[in-house]
C-alpha cells in the first residue's frame, strides 16, 4: 500500500489515500490500526504539505484511539494466565503505544 501511494504523483491524490486511511482507521481502529505505519512512512514524503497533513492525520487518530487509562504492560509470566481477548487487547495497546513513541520522534525532528 505505501508503494501505491508512494508513486502518486500529486499531492492531490496522497491527500485523498490520507483522508482515507485515516477515516478507516478513526471508523474500526481495531481492524485498521496497522494503517498508522503507512501514515508514518508519509510522514516522510519530499511535500512540505503531505508531510504536515499526515502529521495532522496522526495526531487527530491518536486522540480518538488512545485509550483514556494507562497502559500496562505484561509481566514476565503473566502471559499465560491471560485470555485470548485480554492478549489481543495487550498487543492492540502495545502496537499503539510503540506508533504513537513513533510519531511523537517524527514530530521533534
Amino acid at each position: 500500500t505505501y508503494q501505491r501511494i508512494s508513486n502518486l504523483s500529486t499531492d492531490d491524490l496522497k491527500k485523498l489515500e490520507i483522508a482515507y486511511m485515516a477515516n478507516e482507521i478513526m471508523n474500526k481502529p481495531r481492524q485498521e490500526y496497522a494503517k498508522i505505519d503507512i501514515l508514518l512512512l508519509l510522514c516522510n514524503d519530499d511535500s512540505l504539505y503531505i508531510k504536515k497533513l499526515t502529521l495532522t492525520s496522526l495526531s487527530l487518530i491518536f486522540k480518538h484511539v488512545l485509550p483514556g487509562y494507562r497502559i500496562k504492560g505484561l509481566e514476565d509470566g503473566e502471559d499465560a494466565s491471560l485470555s485470548k481477548e485480554i492478549k489481543m487487547l495487550r498487543s492492540y495497546e502495545s502496537f499503539l503505544l510503540n506508533k504513537y513513541t513513533v510519531y511523537l520522534k517524527t514530530l521533534e525532528k
